[in-house]
């Protein structure tokens, strides 16, 4: 990740910190670029690990919600309570997922 990106927005009740995804960052994925952000950071032994978020992780939607910028991220996230279950739907590579986060502090 370089270091002329925006800064990575973390949100400790989902355990990770998140990037917007740029063209440069798709290519080092080896994806195709899509608006949408990407997993900076995941805090050990935190929510989004224990659910299985990896770094380079993309996320798509929160909720049903879809996520193409950071702004959507953190309208998304100020709705998310400690204790909630948050939907996200991940791409991985290839292949996309639904992971469930539970919300804590």
């Amino acid at each position: 990740v370089q270091n002329d990106l925006p800064a990575p927005t973390a949100s400790s009740l989902l355990g990770m910190s998140v990037s917007v995804l740029t063209p440069d960052i798709a290519r080092e994925l080896g994806i195709e670029f899509a608006k949408a952000v990407v997993v900076a950071d995941v805090m050990e032994e935190g929510p989004a690990q224990e659910a299985g978020v990896l770094q380079g992780d993309i996320i798509k939607e929160i909720n049903k919600a879809p996520i193409q910028d950071l702004t959507d991220y953190q309208k998304s996230v100020t709705k998310v309570k400690t204790g909630d279950q948050v939907l996200i739907l991940v791409q991985r590579g290839d292949y996309t997922q639904f992971v469930v986060i539970k919300a804590q502090k």
